[in-house]
């Protein structure tokens, strides 16, 4: 599998992350950051099977090296807030289910309004 991006217009199709051979399928909806210079995306830990994690990915939207972010059981349905500081995600292991607010956790991330 892999995760890409195109202009609206249309036009050439970008590959921004492949998955290695062999590697487990995104797990929730790609978002873009609000400053547009990064996609957030899911992905089962290779011991999903064993441990239900999943990972919160981003990837510079140009191209470049996807950098994990986090780790959890059940990771899904990623929401970025506009400002850019804060994210909401589902999560929880198989019989619990938690809402979270993570600030301020993206590495590098500085506001630019």
């Amino acid at each position: 599998k892999t995760l890409m991006v195109m202009a609206v217009e249309g036009g050439e199709s970008r590959i921004l992350h492949r998955l290695q051979e062999g590697g487990f399928a995104f797990d929730c909806s790609p978002t873009w950051a609000a400053d547009g210079r990064y996609v957030l995306f899911g992905k089962r830990n290779p011991t999903f099977l064993e441990t239900q994690s999943q990972e919160l990915w981003r990837v510079p939207a140009e191209g470049g090296e996807a950098q994990k972010l986090l780790e959890m059981e059940g990771l899904g349905d990623i929401s970025l807030h506009p400002d850019g500081q804060r994210i909401a995600f589902t999560g929880g292991g198989r019989n619990i289910s938690e809402v979270w607010v993570m600030e301020n956790f993206l590495p590098g991330f500085t506001s630019t309004s």
